[in-house]
């Protein structure tokens, strides 16, 4: 999915960890920097903090980040 709006022109992504679509839209993302259809420069991304992430915020931002 994540690829399909890319290619629409797509280039703000809004996820959360609860949302589930961190991976996949990495997956995506990853490829389509690798394959030079798209520069990381001009991908912007938002996550955000989930409450129960609240005590380990360092480990949380790790995780999205991977």
């Amino acid at each position: 999915c994540a690829y399909v709006h890319m290619q629409m022109g797509y280039r703000h992504f809004d996820t959360a960890k609860i949302y589930g679509s961190e991976p996949a839209l990495g997956k995506a993302l990853n490829e389509a920097i690798c394959e030079g259809e798209i520069e990381r420069e001009g991908i912007f991304l938002t996550s955000k903090l989930w409450g129960s992430d609240h005590h380990d915020p360092v480990s949380a931002l790790k995780q999205t980040l991977e």
